[in-house]
C-alpha cells in the first residue's frame, strides 16, 4: 500500500509543534537550549530527553483522578533487572503531567519520568545518559539503553491502561556529544580502544526518531537496541557494545550498568 504522504506530514507536523514545546528540534541541536524546554528545564545538567508522543499530541486522554495517579505512582517491572523499576520516590502534579522520579532539592530533579495529560511519556536524565569527567566528555551507552527500555515499557503499560494506539513517535536528544567518547560498555568491550582509535561523536548533540504504526509494532527492548545501535554508530562503532561479549551475560545487556542510582 502506498502511503498517503500528505497525511503522514501532517502527522509529523503535530508532533513536531509538541517537540517545539521541549525545544526537541534538529533545527536546535546546535543551540544550548536544545532538550531543555518544558519538564527538561528542571533537571539540572540533563544530558538526554526522551518523549514518545501519541497519535494527537493536543488532546486530553488522561484526567489525574484518585485511581490514576495510583496506579502511575505504583511500582512498575523493571523489563531488565527484575523488581520494579527505580525512577524515585518524588511525585510532582502539574497542569499538564503528572511527574515521578528523584529530585536534588526544591524543583531541581535528577531524572523524571512524567505522564503527560494527552498521553505522552517524558523522560528527563542527569548524568545517567552522559556526564563530564576530567574535561572530558563522555556518553554512557549501556544506562542509556536501559533507560530507553524503560521509558518505551512506561509507555506501552500507559497506552495499555488508558486506551491508546497508534501511530507513535519516539524521539531522544542526548545534548553534548561533539568530541564525547562512549564509556559505561558491556562486559568484554574495551574502552581504551576507543580512545586510542580516537573514536568520538562529531555531532555536538544527537536527535534521534522512530515512528510506529502501532504502540506494540516492536517490543521496548527491540525498540532500545535499536536506538542503542544508532547512538553507536554516531561514535563511528556498529558493534552493539551494550551487549555482553563475555562473562554471566553473554549476549544480554550487562545488567551491571542498569542499575538504578
Amino acid at each position: 500500500m502506498t502511503p498517503d504522504l500528505d497525511a503522514l506530514d501532517q502527522q509529523r507536523t503535530r508532533w513536531a509543534v509538541e517537540r517545539r514545546r521541549a525545544n526537541l528540534l534538529a533545527d536546535l541541536v546546535d543551540d544550548e537550549t536544545f532538550a531543555t524546554g518544558g519538564l527538561g528545564a528542571r533537571v539540572p545538567g540533563l544530558s538526554a530527553r526522551i518523549m514518545i508522543l501519541p497519535i494527537d499530541p493536543l488532546a486530553h486522554k488522561v484526567t489525574f483522578d484518585e485511581e490514576l495517579a495510583a496506579w502511575w505512582a505504583a511500582d512498575h517491572p523493571d523489563p531488565i533487572l527484575g523488581g520494579a523499576m527505580d525512577w524515585g520516590n518524588d511525585r510532582r502534579l502539574t497542569a499538564e503531567a503528572f511527574l515521578r522520579g528523584q529530585r536534588f532539592d526544591g524543583n531541581a530533579w535528577y531524572r523524571y519520568v512524567a505522564l503527560h495529560r494527552n498521553g505522552a511519556i517524558d523522560v528527563g536524565l542527569s548524568d545517567e545518559g552522559g556526564l563530564s569527567r576530567d574535561e572530558r566528555r563522555f556518553v554512557l551507552l549501556t544506562p542509556l539503553v536501559a533507560r530507553i527500555w524503560a521509558s518505551v515499557e512506561m509507555f506501552r503499560r500507559s497506552a495499555e491502561r488508558i486506551g491508546l494506539g497508534g501511530p507513535v513517535e519516539f524521539s531522544i536528544g542526548i545534548r553534548n556529544t561533539g568530541g564525547a567518547r562512549l564509556s559505561a560498555l558491556a562486559q568484554g568491550w574495551n574502552e581504551a580502544y576507543d580512545w586510542r582509535a580516537g573514536r568520538e561523536c562529531q555531532d555536538r548533540a544527537l536527535l534521534l526518531r522512530r515512528e510506529l504504526l502501532a504502540v506494540d509494532e516492536v517490543s521496548p527492548k527491540t525498540l532500545a537496541f535499536d536506538i542503542g545501535r544508532q547512538v553507536e554508530n554516531a561514535f563511528g562503532s556498529a558493534e552493539q557494545r551494550f551487549i555482553a561479549r563475555d562473562g554471566q551475560h553473554q549476549g544480554q545487556i550487562d545488567p551491571r550498568h542498569c542499575r538504578w542510582g
